[in-house]
C-alpha cells in the first residue's frame, strides 16, 4: 500500500485574494494571450486594478472562482465575460501524483434570466 505525503496544501482561509505566494493568475502578455480563453478574460491583479482582480476566499467557499458576465475591459462594453482561474507554480516533478480537492456551488451552472 502507498503512503501519501502531502506536498501542498492550502485551507484558502477567508480574506479579499488567495495567497498569491501559493497561487498565480494568468497575466495578458502581447506574445501570448494566455489571460483569455475565448470571450471571456481571467480576473488577475495586473490587468484588473483592485477588487475586480483578485479572487476572494470566504469561509462558505473557499476559493470563490466566479464567472461574471461584466468585464469592464470588454471592447465594445458588453461583448466579454471576466472569469476566475488559479494555478499554483509548485513543480511537481516526475513521481505519481494524488489530487485531493473539495469543491461545491450553490448555483446552477446555467441560469437564464427571462
Amino acid at each position: 500500500m502507498t503512503t501519501w505525503k502531502p506536498e501542498f496544501f492550502d485551507d484558502f482561509p477567508t480574506g479579499p485574494d488567495v495567497d498569491r505566494s501559493k497561487w498565480q493568475s494568468p497575466v495578458w502578455t502581447a506574445e501570448h494571450n494566455k489571460a483569455n480563453l475565448g470571450r471571456t478574460g481571467l480576473r488577475n491583479r495586473k490587468d484588473f486594478e483592485g477588487q475586480i482582480g483578485m479572487v476572494p476566499c470566504t469561509s462558505e467557499n473557499g476559493a470563490d472562482l466566479r464567472l461574471s458576465t461584466y468585464n469592464p475591459k470588454a471592447q465594445p462594453p458588453g461583448s466579454a465575460f471576466l472569469g476566475s482561474e488559479i494555478y499554483t507554480p509548485h513543480k511537481w516533478g516526475q513521481r505519481a501524483k494524488r489530487l485531493s480537492s473539495r469543491r461545491s456551488s450553490n448555483a446552477p451552472l446555467c441560469q437564464v434570466a427571462r
